[in-house]
């Protein structure tokens, strides 16, 4: 299986999500955790699931959260996710920890 890493910041930006859905309610906090699990257990997988852009970068969408996983692929056993983006934030932001941890 695939070993899926989190950039510091990925990391970073889970932890403010899970914040923020934490002060809505508990049960929010638990289904986002659950939801981004699920989707970095997607990419354990099957980590060529989604198409590769021009610069190699993969992307999955969260279930039932506005959250998209970047993540780039370096190997058949390593991946990297970049970000755990706000589909509704800004663009891209992420692309410059291309290639680092």
């Amino acid at each position: 299986m695939t070993e899926v890493r989190l950039h510091r910041l990925a990391l970073s930006e889970f932890h403010a999500a899970r914040r923020w859905y934490r002060k809505r309610s508990l049960l929010a906090e638990d289904r986002f955790i659950h939801a981004i699990a699920h989707t970095i257990q997607k990419i354990e997988r099957m980590p060529t699931l989604a198409p590769a852009d021009d610069d190699n970068i993969r992307w999955v969408a969260t279930h039932q959260y506005p959250y998209v996983l970047y993540y780039e692929c370096f190997s058949d056993d390593v991946v990297l996710v970049l970000a755990i983006a706000h589909e509704k934030r800004r663009l891209r932001y992420w692309s410059k920890r291309r290639g680092t941890t």
